[in-house]
Parts: structure tokens; C-alpha cells; sequence
């Protein structure tokens, strides 16, 4: 099993919250480059799409995810 990470944010009156694998080859975008999932620290800003649907490698995925 591989574990995840909830990254949990807010932009203006808007807020979410994206579920990433925890690895340090998973990384988000953020003002003047990227930024591994592994190193972020609470306050860091990252740039975000809202969408309500699930994405892999950046391709839009159908179904649902069931928490357990």
C-alpha cells in the first residue's frame, strides 16, 4: 500500500482539500516552480484548479473514491 497525504486549502472565501500519493516524485505547482509534496509546510503557497472530478497524471478519471 502507498501512503496519501490530505492537503487541505483555502483561496479567498473557497476552501478544499486534494488527496496526493506521499512521495517526494509527487509535486504541486507553486509560485516560481513546484514544490515536492514531501517538503511542504503548512502556510506554503501552492497554485490550485478547482475541478470536482478525480485526475491521474493530469488525465480526468470517471468513478468514485470511497473513503475507509
Amino acid at each position: 500500500r502507498r501512503p496519501f497525504l490530505i492537503i487541505h486549502f483555502s483561496s479567498g472565501h473557497d476552501v478544499g482539500q486534494i488527496l496526493v500519493q506521499q512521495a517526494e516524485t509527487v509535486r504541486l505547482v507553486k509560485p516560481g516552480g513546484h514544490v515536492s509534496v514531501t517538503s511542504l509546510k503548512a502556510g506554503d503557497k501552492i497554485f490550485i484548479r478547482g475541478d470536482s472530478g478525480m485526475r491521474h497524471v493530469g488525465l480526468e478519471l470517471a468513478g468514485e473514491m470511497n473513503e475507509r
